[in-house]
């Protein structure tokens, strides 16, 4: 069998405010430190491009962490723009991981010599905001003019929502995406079953997961699991929302992943492994890789993994909607693309040049057919292109139906280490055993010292 090529990961470990941690990581998030990162960067970080008063006018620079199948279609997307805009031209600049492109972000605003367009996940966005480094949306844009309160009102709310700080929108969506099941339709098939309904609940998941779960030799281990989930915190957010709950208050001014929505998502999730024993932990994409061996029916990953998993499967399959709790809830991962502030005026119109061209209904519906991520405007989605896609591949439909009831992730620039406390609560409660109420509380109790102390600065 074929591994599957491993699709870029939305998740990242660590803030742009904690890139250098003193001797407690706590401390590191405490206080503003943005002069002091800018300083370390500069002394330790390689820079990556000239400083914008040095390119000409005409020239956009685009920093970017799009790699394989996913830079390639960035690239022909790009040559396009450029083709059909002959004053003007984009050079992406790849970066490599996520990680690595935020600390060329950081070390090049610390020189002078950023670019003009780079991706940003929230966190990063509302450091850049605080730190008066990028362009509100609002200065390319006449309010007043009707035609551009349209154009706005058409970018997918949640995705509008994800991009807006203290009332003013500051980037536009770039590569978004939900998280889907995928299920084997042949397996399903044996045991009677038909594809799952938009609409499924984790009741009918479970069922599901107990029928396509199977001993074959009857020796007392499992051969073929129903389901495998993979120890990140993606399908935790997705469930505390379906609970009622969230990650904060809607103040964000109090860690709420404690409270009882979230203890009941992880005891649902430990509830898989044991007593239903439908269900195996995974890491990395080993659980693509098994779904494509057929040693697990379901798995959950995101809409942007079919691109991969189309190439290399060889049974029939399809996805569905994330199963349905309290109320239908999935956390919308991904970055986003901004403007960095300079004097320039022609190179910042330039750059939003781009930017409107790349998120116009044509393009970001390509994109979304290219990728597998979203189409971020309702004109793309509602197209006759659109729908045409959705007849021949009918895998794409799981992703869009999700949006109505789609959550952003947490903007706050605490939540980047308060996520990571909480993936080490999830790692000690589904390798460790330790009691969610336990971990998920510690957890909190440090996420909340952090933000506490954030708020007070």
């Amino acid at each position: 069998m074929t591994e599957i090529h491993k699709p870029r990961q939305h998740a990242y470990r660590s803030s742009i405010s904690c890139m250098f941690r003193p001797s407690s990581a706590d401390r590191c998030a405490l206080r503003p430190i943005w002069p002091l990162v800018m300083t370390a960067f500069m002394i330790l970080a390689p820079i990556g491009c000239s400083r914008p008063d040095q390119r000409p006018d005409n020239e956009i620079v685009f920093w970017h962490a799009m790699g394989g199948r996913l830079g390639q279609a960035l690239t022909d997307i790009v040559s396009d723009f450029n083709r059909n805009n002959p004053d003007i031209t984009v050079k992406t600049e790849y970066m490599g991981s996520y990680s690595s492109l935020r600390q060329k972000i950081i070390a090049s605003l610390a020189a002078g010599n950023y670019p003009d367009l780079a991706q940003s996940f929230e966190t990063w966005t509302s450091k850049f905001v605080e730190a008066d480094k990028i362009m509100p949306v609002s200065a390319f844009l006449d309010e007043s003019d009707s035609l551009s309160r349209t154009w706005i009102d058409d970018i997918v709310p949640v995705l509008r929502q994800a991009n807006t700080y203290k009332g003013d929108l500051w980037a536009m969506p770039f590569n978004k995406s939900v998280p889907v099941m995928y299920y084997n339709l042949d397996l399903l098939r044996e045991k009677g079953l038909g594809p799952p309904a938009d609409n499924w609940t984790w009741d009918d998941f479970i069922d599901y997961a107990h029928l396509l779960t199977d001993d074959h030799d009857q020796d007392g281990r499992i051969d073929r699991y129903g389901y495998a989930n993979t120890l990140t915190e993606w399908l935790f957010q997705c469930l505390i929302h379906q609970n009622g709950g969230s990650e904060f208050d809607p103040t964000e001014t109090r860690i709420t992943f404690a409270e009882p929505p979230g203890l009941k998502a992880l005891a649902f999730i430990l509830r898989l492994i044991e007593p239903e024993r439908v269900a195996y932990y995974s890491t990395g994409f080993n659980n693509q890789n098994d779904f494509a061996a057929g040693k697990v029916a379901l798995i959950s990953s995101s809409c942007a993994s079919r691109i991969y998993l189309e190439p290399v499967l060889q049974f029939d399959w399809s996805t569905a909607p994330l199963p349905r709790g309290q109320q239908p809830a999935v956390t919308v991962s991904g970055t986003n693309i901004l403007i960095f502030k300079q004097a320039n005026q022609n190179r910042l119109k330039g750059a939003w040049r781009f930017v409107r061209y790349f998120i116009s209904p044509d393009v970001t519906l390509r994109w979304s057919l290219l990728t597998g991520y979203l189409p971020v405007r309702q004109s793309a989605i509602d197209s006759p292109h659109m729908q045409r896609a959705l007849a021949q591949n009918p895998r794409i439909k799981a992703s869009l139906v999700q949006l109505p009831y789609a959550v952003p992730s947490p903007k706050h620039q605490a939540w980047a280490k308060g996520r990571e406390l909480l993936i080490e609560a999830l790692e000690q409660s589904m390798i460790g055993h330790v009691p969610p109420e336990e971990s998920l509380t510690s957890a909190a109790r440090k996420a909340q010292t952090l933000l506490d102390r954030y708020n007070k600065n």
